[in-house]
């Protein structure tokens, strides 16, 4: 399981990648469900409307007191805010 700084953590290490390689528009740190089901911090990227690359990883990896810790990824699509 993965705690809320840890997932906050991916989200900073991961960010740039997440943004420039893969498209994603919003970065964020929420609950959810780790591969086994259970409530973790998870790190949820959103793209526009097209899927995420098919190379997209399902966790993210961070070192964390001396370990490394897989962090979960989601994605989901939601379009990109506009200004009026």
């Amino acid at each position: 399981m993965a705690t809320l700084k840890e997932a906050n953590q991916a989200r900073e290490e991961h960010s740039a990648y997440l943004q420039k390689k893969l498209g994603a528009h919003a970065i964020m740190v929420d609950r959810v469900e780790d591969d086994g089901g259970k409530k973790t911090f998870g790190v949820i990227a959103y793209y526009d409307a097209l899927p995420p690359r098919e190379d997209t990883p399902e966790n993210l990896e961070i070192k964390h007191g001396g370990k490394v810790k897989k962090i979960p990824l989601r994605s989901e699509i939601a379009p990109m805010a506009e200004l009026e």
